[in-house]
């Protein structure tokens, strides 16, 4: 029973992986069918192997993975404006949210760090949405 049991695990990684369904990693990359997913100083880089070209550049891993898994299951530019959108919501957030950070530390005027902490709670808010939306794209 387990031999079964393995085999058909087996036979479901591989028809899986030909559908590009499942990432793969290979050293710092991450593939995902004929795409490959490799982190650059500015974010990451969706390269398609077919085609010999980088075909987007996000600064979210999970921006980077949705991009990925849409276009390895060939879905609509409407999708992928909307990754690379929420992608850019991810990236000023974050930014914002380090900016706070910071301003937090070095402040001292009380109604700087109220002003400032409520800033910092929206702005991870917003980050933390983004990031679960661009994860719904990709499970």
């Amino acid at each position: 029973m387990s031999k079964q049991l393995a085999k058909d695990l087996s036979n479901l990684v591989e028809t899986e992986l030909l559908k590009g369904a499942l990432p793969v990693r290979d050293g710092t990359r991450i593939n995902i069918g004929s795409y490959s997913i490799k982190p650059t100083d500015e974010g990451y880089s969706v390269m398609s192997y077919k085609e010999k070209c980088i075909v987007a550049v996000t600064y979210s891993k999970v921006a980077a993975l949705a991009t990925a898994k849409l276009l390895a299951k060939n879905s609509s530019n409407k999708t992928l404006e909307s990754v690379q959108q929420l992608d850019r919501v991810v990236a000023k957030h974050h930014t914002d949210c380090q900016f706070y950070k910071h301003t937090l530390k070095v402040a001292t005027n009380p109604v700087t760090l109220d002003s400032t902490a409520t800033r910092y709670d929206i702005s991870k808010r917003t980050e933390l949405e983004a990031r679960d939306r661009l994860k719904s794209f990709i499970f």
